[in-house]
């Protein structure tokens, strides 16, 4: 054997058990600054902290067998009856650091920031609910990939999926509705590499994606693109495309920091005690994606058009620290990385909840397959009948059996289902078809 052999033998052994190291010494990579976390880190240490996170590893005891076996368990739904199914557009709307805190805190202000939304408690054909991200204050990405795919933060290393883990119509939300018969478009109002979303969404197998540039008559508040202008232009989309649509907008207008000293916010906080005026401005922002969501849902309330509306936000804000040791107490951890979930239509709403009081994300897009009443995949039948058991399962630094007590056998069984989507590539897992 040669030395250069027994050379590159010990760097391959190096970057399969670097991992551990990496981790506990804190050496992750940066992946939103690689250049920072060079120079932190060294390029030695950097490049096998890199190479480390680049790959999900095949969970022991995995098979295709086993995952046919889970798809004779859930079947998918046939498409022979596609044709008189009622195919409503569906626009998915993940709000850049939304929140309602009067559902996980008392905190108390001189005005209601959200009425509509509050108001909408009254509609029977309206879903309320707490989600859990995977992330507190930063990182979207990682929030819509779990969206988007169902997969959780734990089985994903890297923070940066859409250059790492995505391949040419890798499983999820986009490619099911695409077998529907939909038009997918994504939407975000800012830079499209953002995240590398130009390179996921359109491996995620997207008809289009409007970024920044595509965006017409936008209004900026503070530094960024408003809710109010983002919804103009998803109403815009929905008149300009064919029926039926799929649309995923991830909004920038609530983005930190909240030190503008420019605008003004009429929104006070009256508990608990202090001075927040980083949080009062972003109540203030609140407001305005408030109404912004009212001029929404009054739009397609008198449309024939059959329309269903998701909104979540994809974590809490950045604030100031000392708020929140007011509001979440040292046992509130899952509350800390809850946001809220509203589904809107104007169809009669199908009869399908989880009933859970908090739902982490992997589950939304099966929840909303369910509330639709589309043809369903197995794999969204398979993670329907998971949350009922299992409603919380990804919390970011948590493993499954700590957060819900999660079966070791169920746990593996999704942990095969987790690879499957990042295995399955353009073809697509068999949990991920529809029968014809």
């Amino acid at each position: 054997m040669s030395i250069s052999s027994l050379i590159l033998g010990f760097i391959a052994v190096l970057i399969v058990q670097s991992h551990m190291v990496i981790s506990s010494f804190g050496f992750a990579p940066n992946v939103w600054d690689p250049t920072a976390s060079m120079m932190k880190n060294g390029f030695l240490v950097n490049f096998f902290a890199s190479v480390t996170t680049q790959h999900v590893s095949k969970p022991a005891g995995y098979s295709g067998q086993k995952i046919e076996s889970l798809s004779e368990e859930f079947p998918s739904d046939s498409l022979n009856s596609l044709s008189s199914t009622v195919r409503p557009n569906i626009i998915v709307i993940m709000n850049e650091s939304w929140t309602d805190f009067s559902l996980t805190t008392d905190l108390k202000t001189n005005k209601d920031p959200q009425p509509f939304l509050h108001s909408l408690e009254q509609d029977k054909n309206v879903r309320f609910g707490k989600l859990v991200m995977p992330v507190f204050g930063a990182g979207t990405v990682m929030s819509e990939f779990e969206f988007l795919t169902g997969a959780t933060a734990q089985s994903y290393p890297n923070g940066a999926p859409y250059t790492t883990y995505v391949k040419q119509g890798t499983p999820s939300l986009v490619s099911t509705v695409k077998q529907l018969g939909y038009y997918a478009v994504a939407m975000h109002p800012n830079l499209a590499s953002n995240w590398n979303r130009d390179i996921g969404y359109k491996k995620f197998g997207f008809d289009q994606f409007l970024s920044l540039d595509d965006f017409k008559n936008i209004e900026v508040v503070r530094s960024w693109p408003s809710d109010q202008s983002t919804y103009e232009n998803i109403i815009r989309i929905t008149q300009e495309t064919p029926d039926p649509l799929f649309l995923f907008c991830v909004t920038m207008q609530n983005h930190g920091s909240y030190a503008n000293s420019e605008y003004k916010s009429e929104v006070r906080i009256k508990y608990p005690n202090g001075d927040y005026p980083m949080a009062e401005q972003y109540l203030g922002l609140l407001s305005e994606s408030d109404k912004a969501f009212e001029g929404l849902v009054n739009y397609y309330s008198s449309q024939e058009e059959p329309t269903i509306v998701l909104m979540f936000g994809d974590h809490l804000p950045a604030l100031e620290e000392t708020l929140y040791n007011k509001l979440f107490q040292d046992g509130d951890v899952i509350d800390r990385y809850t946001t809220p979930y509203v589904i809107w239509s104007n169809l009669e709403a199908q009869d399908f909840d989880f009933e859970a009081e908090y739902l982490s994300v992997p589950y939304l897009s099966s929840l909303l397959m369910g509330y639709s009443g589309l043809p369903t995949t197995g794999f969204y039948k398979y993670m329907q009948n998971q949350a009922l058991t299992y409603p919380v399962i990804s919390l970011r630094g948590s493993s499954l059996s700590e957060i819900y007590n999660m079966d070791e056998d169920d746990q593996k069984k999704y942990e095969f289902v987790q690879y499957d989507i990042f295995s399955s590539g353009i073809e697509g897992g068999w949990l991920f078809r529809y029968r014809s």
